[in-house]
């Protein structure tokens, strides 16, 4: 917790050769520079939560994933929440940057994460996934995510107004 990482290939690393891994709290840190800041391959994980971190990594060595879990691995309890993530305002181009690469997790979680628009997201095998509340650096409920509206019904607005008076009665709602 309270970290500050930059220039790193990884951030969080756990592989077959460092053992299972359970009940971690990866909270309030900043990634800055990290080609995969939470990164776990052939490896055990069980209770693991990523809260509230600050993520503005680019591309190291073609790697570019915020949260990558490997098929090779098995993960249960898994949450991913409040997290920001950027590419140091970088639009991402069609280069495989990633918000999430997640598979074969039994109990995941993904919520209200602030992320850049056009991070992509790629889930295989996961089992009782819960994906709400997430929403782009502007506001705007991301829909390259297969999440659900927020539990409550509550959902953001972008007010416009278009006239040119204080008094004028038009406002447009998206």
């Amino acid at each position: 917790e309270g970290n500050y990482i930059n220039g790193a290939l990884a951030g969080v690393f756990g592989n077959g050769s460092t053992g299972g891994s359970t009940n971690i709290t990866v909270a309030h840190n900043v990634f800055e520079n990290v080609g995969v800041p939470v990164f776990f391959n052939a490896v055990s994980v069980w209770n693991l939560t990523v809260c509230y971190n600050t993520i503005s990594s680019t591309t190291s060595n073609g790697i570019a994933w915020a949260f990558r879990f490997d098929s090779t691995g098995s993960y249960t309890n898994i949450a991913i929440v409040g997290n920001t993530v950027t590419f140091n305002g970088n639009q991402p181009a069609q280069d495989g940057r990633q918000f999430l690469w997640v598979n074969n997790i039994t109990g995941l979680i993904v919520a209200n994460n602030m992320v850049e628009p056009g991070l992509g997201n790629s889930l295989s095998s996961c089992a009782n996934v819960s994906i709400y509340n997430n929403y782009d650096l502007s506001g705007n409920f991301l829909t390259n995510l297969n999440q659900v509206a927020s539990p409550n019904g509550i959902t953001r607005k972008t007010v416009t107004y278009s006239g040119t008076r204080i008094y004028t009665n038009y406002a447009s709602y998206a």
